[in-house]
């Protein structure tokens, strides 16, 4: 079976009663909750109201913590979607059930369906925010609900940018140990879990990935209150900034390059939030700008910022680019080169011991580039960590 919603009428049978589901409610007995299975029967008048269950909705946010393009401000404003699946079942303990049994105890009670910022008047007087998009789905009376749900659309300012920009987002798989053998975004409703493979960034490939999961039992107190999703980011991001502090003199900032980075990535987001299996690659793609800007003393020019002429806005104007975490050891062969009239090429390693030695999803590494006669000062500011400098002489 797949989606309870609208005006789907469906039935269970459960330790040998029958209860029944109209239009705008689910009613599910549980007589013998660790033996419940599910099984289609005649429809009918479940007995209940119109209107006696409220509809589902949701209170994303990004973390406090995170410091990507998305954050706290800018999440909840028109023209930003999520995507909600929802495993459900009557099972007390549904992840000591191994193998084709579990079938018998979960249903896709909602199968990728967008919710998005869009306040709602309710019948009581209440705003809910965030709703769904061409359907509504309601609330069971028993039961668990395990919801899994991620960014699928945002507004950065100049367009809204969709997920499939970026990444293709595959059918659910079927089994256990089914994740999909294709490239993309594939949710696993039997293990409600999030598996990307081979995800790689690049300069056109930039989407601010937030996901977050919640569970939702029936017997907890006000279940029907909005489902609280605190979205975390899966990626860091890197900016970096180039002054002019050679008094009277114009430099031209001809270039960057950010090369060594592992860029494709794969992993499994769990039922729980945690993160498995991450497994990175370098794709052989560099980050690069080439502006030919002349700066003026004094005068910051944000690499990456303009680059939106070249991508079609793919990144945000704060010129952040989205980054795969790196680990201490991963970030030390990282490097960059920077071109100028003033100085040449020079290359730099992106770790920075006693300050940046690594890329930690949800923060933001911002990287001042100095030009002074003969030399590059890099200095490096982690938020909400400290900054320090480095200086490469000739």
């Amino acid at each position: 079976m797949k989606h309870i919603a609208g005006n789907t009428e469906k039935n269970y049978r459960c330790g040998g009663s029958r209860i029944r589901r109209n239009a705008m409610a689910v009613v599910i007995a549980a007589a013998s909750v660790l033996s419940c299975t599910k099984t289609d029967i005649s429809s009918g008048d479940a007995g209940v109201p119109d209107n006696s269950i409220p509809r589902m909705n949701f209170s994303p946010s990004a973390s406090a913590m995170t410091k990507g393009l998305l954050t706290p401000d800018n999440f909840n404003i028109e023209g930003t979607q999520i995507k909600v699946n929802d495993m459900f079942t009557t099972h007390e303990d549904i992840w000591s059930v191994d193998g084709e049994d579990k079938e018998a105890h979960i249903e896709t009670y909602i199968d990728d369906q967008i919710a998005e910022y869009r306040p709602v008047i309710e019948s009581d007087g209440t705003v809910s925010l965030w709703n769904f998009v061409g359907k509504d789905y309601y609330w069971t009376v028993s039961g668990t609900h395990f919801f899994s749900a991620y960014t699928w659309q945002y507004n950065n300012g100049v367009r809204n940018i969709c997920l499939t920009d970026c990444l293709k987002v595959n059918e659910s798989a079927k089994s256990d140990n089914e994740t999909s053998d294709n490239d993309g975004l594939t949710y696993n409703p039997r293990l409600s879990t999030l598996t990307i493979k081979n995800w790689t960034l690049s300069k056109s490939k930039q989407f601010d990935f937030c996901y977050a999961v919640n569970s939702r039992s029936m017997d907890e107190t006000d279940p029907y209150r909005p489902v609280e999703l605190e979205m975390q980011h899966l990626f860091a991001a890197v900016q970096f900034n180039i002054t002019n502090l050679i008094p009277g003199e114009d430099v031209t900032f001809n270039s960057l390059y950010v090369y060594n980075m592992l860029n494709k990535g794969s992993v499994v987001i769990m039922h729980d939030g945690t993160l498995n299996d991450m497994q990175l690659s370098n794709s052989g793609d560099a980050f690069s700008v080439t502006p030919d800007e002349a700066l003026d003393f004094n005068e910051t020019y944000n690499a990456f910022a303009d680059s939106n002429k070249d991508n079609d806005n793919m990144i945000g104007t704060d010129g952040c680019i989205l980054i795969w975490p790196h680990n201490s050891t991963q970030l030390q062969d990282v490097k960059a080169n920077i071109s100028t009239s003033e100085n040449g090429s020079k290359d730099f390693s992106l770790f920075i011991e006693d300050n940046i030695e690594q890329w930690r999803a949800g923060y933001r590494y911002i990287y001042n580039i100095e030009i002074t006669d003969r030399k590059i000062s890099i200095s490096a500011t982690v938020v909400p960590w400290v900054t320090d400098d480095v200086v490469l002489e000739d």
